[in-house]
């Protein structure tokens, strides 16, 4: 039988806004505090060719992959579903069938910092990468059935 940890290779956990100049110490702080808390892990700074930050990501891996896969099943999908104003489709597949999660308020994770400690809502795109050798069969399997999605 196959666990999440043998079907999951990590999860990528990427931040990021258009709303707000992202040169400033504020930004980087909030950004980088908000995906900290979330996935429990210090995130990297995304940078354009210019080197200007556009983002953070963090890398998922192991155990906390698990505890952030538990997390995501408890929390953010019962908070992100009980909304009924906002556009239900929030995933799409990838061509290895690797999917892309786009959550555009942090208020549906569960390790929602306080507003006055982040003064900017973000958008979170968090990829779901599978092992190469897995059926595609399996890994749809394992969306619709074990994480609830409808593709």
């Amino acid at each position: 039988m196959l666990t999440e940890k043998n079907l999951l290779k990590k999860i990528v956990v990427y931040a990021h806004t258009r709303r707000k100049k992202k040169t400033n110490s504020k930004f980087l702080t909030d950004i980088t505090t908000c995906l900290h808390t979330i996935t429990r892990q210090h995130p990297t700074f995304i940078t354009n060719h210019k080197h200007i930050i556009l983002g953070v990501q963090s890398t998922i891996r192991g155990k906390n992959l698990i505890n952030f896969i538990r997390k995501l099943k408890l929390y953010t999908f019962p908070k992100f579903y009980s909304n009924k104003f906002i556009n239900q489709k929030i995933c799409s597949l990838d061509k290895n069938y690797n999917l892309n999660l786009t959550i555009k308020n942090q208020t549906y994770f569960f390790e929602y910092l306080a507003t006055s400690l982040v003064e900017t809502y973000y958008t979170f795109n968090v990829k779901f990468i599978f092992r190469n050798k897995i059926p595609s069969e399996k890994k749809i399997f394992y969306l619709t059935q074990n994480l609830q999605l409808s593709l």
